[in-house]
């Protein structure tokens, strides 16, 4: 017996990270903004291609994770917006070298929750709206040793600030480029996730979208230092059914690119499940999994971005039956973590405009209203 959990790990960064001279495309602006809408659709092969002043991108949600279509050299790939992980990787079985591209004598590796993957490292020109960085490492999977795959995407744009997985310090993520070069005005991104029956969502690059604050003013927290780079915040408190529960030293971070909440507090996860009347399951070969009956009543939980708080839409706590043995429960949003931190994806992301400001160094958001 086992239970359907899709999408349970981040995408984690743990690696070492030739100094490649990049230039800004000739005719670029000195500054610039890209706007990547993020919507629900039926599947890959219902991305369609929409151009507008800024080239506005819809993309998809694949199994639980958002997407959006990136140029490489002379081709489009569907790639997933990874705020947990710093490398910029495509298919080797999709990628074809432009004739601007060069292949490096780079290798890359990196280790992510799901698995691994390594290849070769090219130079190409990529291209985000009106933002294209030239020679810009792209790793390229081809080891028939990675283990690693992401159904229905070709591959991840890492925009965590640590270090890629290249065999050779100093070589630029795709963040660290369009930073160091200056072409956004300002160095920000920020991410608007939202469900199927709201409006579409969207990713920005160099802007916050001030019709998406509705008045009101960010709320913002300085990062916590971490090795592999997380955009990391205390996290030291949680309120579960009107129950504030300290958790002193407790750090979490905001990762785009995993679907669930994963709480490294047993005392919080077993008092959300306590009031569900459900509990977590020890199966084999995996992490604890956590079910609540389908008919419970959803608690209000309330987790903090610093001492700032956040409430979980009840909407959002189902993200799939139990399965096959436990009929009749669902498992929860809310599950074990076994990384010592706190991971806060897309299940608490979607709760909220999320900005990402790596010219400060800080994580900042305010409050998202469902159906906005």
């Amino acid at each position: 017996m086992y239970l359907v959990l899709a999408q349970l790990f981040a995408l984690f960064h743990f690696a070492s990270s030739l100094s490649i001279p990049q230039n800004r495309r000739d005719g670029l602006k000195s500054s610039g903004t890209a706007r990547f809408e993020a919507r629900h659709v039926g599947g890959h092969n219902d991305i369609e291609r929409r151009g507008t002043l800024e080239t506005s991108e819809p993309a998809t949600n694949q199994e639980g994770w958002y997407s959006c279509i990136v140029d490489v050299g002379d081709q489009s790939f569907t790639l997933q917006f990874d705020s947990g992980s710093s490398d910029l990787w495509i298919s080797g079985a999709l990628y074809q070298p432009s004739e601007s591209a060069e292949l490096t004598d780079l290798t890359w590796s990196q280790t992510y929750g799901q698995g691994q993957a390594q290849g070769v490292v090219y130079t190409d020109t990529v291209t985000l709206g009106s933002i294209a960085i030239e020679n810009q490492p792209v790793e390229v999977e081809t080891s028939e040793a990675s283990t690693f795959e992401i159904p229905g995407f070709d591959g991840i744009i890492g925009l965590a600030l640590g270090s890629n997985g290249i065999s050779q310090p100093n070589v630029p993520t795709f963040l660290e480029s369009i930073y160091g070069l200056q072409v956004l005005e300002s160095q920000v991104y920020t991410a608007k996730l939202t469900r199927p029956n709201e409006t579409v969502g969207f990713y920005t690059f160099g802007y916050i979208d001030e019709p998406t604050l509705g008045g009101q003013t960010p709320l913002y927290t300085p990062l916590v230092p971490t090795g592999p780079g997380f955009w990391a915040f205390p996290s030291t408190t949680a309120n579960i059914g009107g129950n504030e529960i300290s958790i002193p030293d407790n750090v979490a971070i905001a990762d785009t690119g995993t679907t669930l909440i994963l709480l490294s507090s047993d005392t919080v996860v077993n008092e959300i499940y306590s009031l569900l009347g459900g509990g977590c399951l020890n199966t084999t070969g995996g992490n604890p999994t956590c079910i609540y009956p389908q008919n419970a009543d959803i608690p209000s939980i309330t987790l903090y971005i610093g001492e700032y708080p956040v409430t979980l839409d009840p909407q959002d706590f189902a993200i799939a039956p139990a399965g096959e043995g436990y009929e009749g429960y669902n498992v929860g949003a809310v599950q074990p973590s076994t990384s010592g931190f706190d991971i806060f994806g897309d299940a608490f992301l979607i709760n909220i405009y999320a900005i990402f400001d790596f010219g400060n160094e800080q994580f900042g958001f305010v409050p998202r209203a469902p159906g906005t």
